[in-house]
Formats: structure tokens, sequence, C-alpha cells
């Protein structure tokens, strides 16, 4: 019994989870005629944004991508939160224009008061490519109501297998 706590902890010590607060995305215009609001942050949570807005994903070291998530609240039945794992190939000599590979996207709908939590367990290509790869995290978020809250992403790795 104890050999397997010890296997179980050794698996669970194993995973990973990078947690990107939602008050350090950077808003970035998608166009010119597209103006994205900062909005405020409210008890550490982005509150009133709307627009798109980016943050990096630093991953330690190699491994696999196991889930995505969001943590928000959309209290707003037009506008949703859109969250994107994106992955940004490139190649010296290459043009730096490729689009990038959407990993994983997340969609809220509906109205609700309370915090809630989307997660992507299918992860494109979940293999982390440190020498050939950059990758980042794209929240769109609408209604520009001031009923939309953005708490964070989560993505969650293993240096090996992710579990079924």
């Amino acid at each position: 019994m104890l050999a397997a706590c010890l296997i179980g902890f050794a698996s669970m010590a194993s995973a990973a989870v990078i947690n990107i607060p939602a008050v350090t995305f950077v808003a970035h215009n998608i166009s010119e005629f597209v103006t994205t609001l900062e909005g405020r942050v409210t008890a550490g949570t982005l509150d009133g944004a709307f627009g798109r807005f980016f943050a990096p994903v630093v991953f330690p070291s190699a491994g696999k991508i196991c889930s995505f998530s969001v943590v928000y609240r959309d209290n707003d039945g037009v506008g949703d939160v859109t969250a994107k794992l994106l992955k940004k190939k490139f190649g010296v000599g290459q043009s730096p224009f490729a689009e990038p590979v959407q990993m994983a996207a997340l969609q809220s709908s509906g109205a609700d008061p309370a915090t809630r939590r989307l997660v992507e367990p299918d992860i494109l290509g979940p293999n982390i490519d440190l020498s050939n790869a950059f990758y980042y995290v794209e929240l769109d978020i609408g209604g520009a109501g001031g009923h939309t809250q953005v708490l964070g992403v989560q993505v969650n790795y293993r240096p090996d297998t992710c579990p079924p």
C-alpha cells in the first residue's frame, strides 16, 4: 500500500499548472476600427474590459500540455469570453507572418453571476517545443457593459504523458 501511495505521489508531483492572472494580460488593438478597453482591476480581477488581450505562456521545460482552462464571470447574455491557447512556430529565414496554431479554444455562453471555469482537455499538438515555438494566450472579451470579468487562465502540463 505504501508503494502505491508513493507511486501516486510521484505522478502527482510531475504535473504542473501555469497560472496566468488576467490582470497581467496586455491589451492590443486588432485593427484601426476596433478599440480595446483596458478595463480596471477590481480585487485582482480584470473588470469592465473589452477587446483582445495577450499573455505569454512560459514553460520551464519540454513536455505535454494536458488541458487549458479559463476562470471567469460572464453575467452578460450578449458578449462572451473567448480564450485561446496559441503556438507561434518559427524558423530562421522563414516568414514571421505565418499564422499561429490554435491548440485549444474556450468560449463562455449565457449569463450567470457565478464564477465559472471552462476546461479543454483536447489539445491540438500537445508536445511542447521550446526550440522552435513561442506559446501565448489570447483573451477576447466581448460585451463592453462591465458584466464580464476574467480571473485568469491555467495551462496544465506534464513532462511525460497526460493521464487519460
